[in-house]
């Protein structure tokens, strides 16, 4: 069960991992004066937002079904479809005209002075409030409350889902562990092409999604 719940969930958590912004506030961290806690830190809230809202759908779900795919999963799905739409939409509505910088988030200039606390609340904040991430969660969350888990086997695939999540967030920390000094010109590359594409990557991440949601409702409605 746990093999087929995992790639069930899996388009949800790699759409988790791409999310420019957060990753570009992991690499910012990295620059802070104590960069290892912090980040630590903010891994930890990203952590508990993750986990907590994935186990919290899913129980939703699991209290709600006897099991395998429902008309309720099937509307959750479209919804989310149709949301993911709208957000390309706006995405596209909203992208920096051709030649201009973007403007860099501006939780970006608190984050150099930042202490553990704030990066731990960074780490929830990019999570649990995130129109994106929340929606993903939720999706992902209904899904596996459906599939009839047993406590061991959710586990098992709550870790894995993390771990998926956090590929993005994680890296810069990583790197910088196993590089040291020569991870922060690495990085502020990274930084820089995340600015300047940040709205491409999410139209099209945004597209894909919708695509996703919309042909699994649809196909569960009409079986």
């Amino acid at each position: 069960m746990i093999g087929p719940a995992l790639g069930d969930v899996l388009p949800q958590a790699i759409g988790i991992a791409i999310s420019p912004v957060p990753i570009i506030v992991a690499i910012v961290v990295m620059f802070s004066r104590r960069a290892v806690v912090n980040a630590a830190a903010f891994l930890v809230g990203w952590a508990v937002g993750v986990v907590g809202v994935l186990l919290v759908a899913a129980a939703v779900a699991d209290s709600a079904t006897d099991g395998g795919p429902s008309d309720g999963q099937a509307t959750v799905q479209v919804v989310l479809g149709l949301l993911f739409l709208l957000l390309a939409v706006r995405q596209w509505r909203s992208r920096p005209a051709p030649g201009t910088t973007p403007e860099p988030p501006a939780i970006l200039s608190k984050v150099a002075g930042m202490g553990p606390a704030l990066a731990l609340a960074l780490g929830l904040l990019f999570t649990v409030p995130n129109p994106k991430n929340v929606a993903l969660l939720i999706s992902a969350g209904a899904q596996l409350g459906e599939e009839g888990l047993s406590g061991g086997e959710m586990a098992v695939v709550a870790v894995v889902f993390l771990l998926i999540t956090m590929i993005g967030v994680a890296a810069p920390l990583v790197m910088t562990l196993a590089m040291g000094d020569r991870a922060q010109a690495i990085l502020q590359g990274w930084q820089d092409w995340l600015a300047h594409n940040n709205s491409t990557v999410m139209i099209v991440l945004f597209t894909v999604l919708a695509a996703k949601m919309l042909g699994s409702g649809i196909s569960i409605l009409t079986a």
